[in-house]
């Protein structure tokens, strides 16, 4: 049976002081189909919004079944090996939608970086979720694409995985890493899981 990958995101913490925080991911990842490209999207629908009753975290729970905010699953690569980077951003703005900041991204890639995209879904693991998929080779633009969004960069991280013996053992595991500011740090989880197959 196929062995499918799955990254959720469990408690995001921000290291400055209290305040607050409207806050989403722009999530780059590998294509799961086409080893030549790369996906983007926004990430939750809407902004997380912290107060400072919260001391300055934000536990996620997508409710039953779920230990944190789905990000993506896919069937396992033959690699054994994902690639995907996470961007931090502060809206100003406290109604800030995903729909909004996936648009305004793809307007710049074509308007002012001349990348050539399209609008794939059903590509996450979860039907009907818009994903941005552009040429590997454009990737170099994004950085500068994305500085040019009206929302605050509050960094960026790598939340690469090869997926060895550990996964044998553990097929949960948590990672904790601090994004390249150092005003936030993210708690993750990578599992891994056999496809059930439905007889037909």
């Amino acid at each position: 049976m196929p062995i499918r990958v799955r990254l959720e995101f469990d408690e995001i913490r921000i290291h400055r002081e209290r305040k607050r925080w409207n806050l989403y991911f722009i999530v780059v990842a590998d294509h799961p189909i086409d080893q030549d490209r790369r996906i983007i999207s926004i990430i939750p629908n809407d902004t997380m919004k912290l107060s400072p009753a919260q001391e300055n975290s934000y536990v996620f729970d997508s409710g039953p079944g779920s230990e944190g905010l789905f990000i993506f699953s896919q069937e396992m690569p033959i690699s054994r090996a994902i690639n995907a980077h996470v961007y931090l951003r502060h809206s100003r703005q406290t109604a800030r939608s995903f729909g909004a900041v996936l648009a305004e991204l793809s307007d710049l890639l074509k308007t002012d970086a001349g990348v050539d995209h399209i609008i794939e879904k059903n590509l996450s693991g979860v039907a009907n979720v818009p994903w941005i998929s552009i040429a590997k080779t454009a990737i170099e633009k994004l950085g500068q694409i994305l500085a040019k969004i009206p929302d605050r960069d509050m960094g960026f991280l790598s939340v690469f995985e090869r997926f060895g013996n550990e996964f044998e053992i553990q097929t949960d595991i948590d990672r904790y890493k601090e994004f390249t500011t150092g005003e936030a740090s993210l708690v993750y989880s990578w599992s891994v899981e056999q496809e059930v197959e439905i007889p037909a």
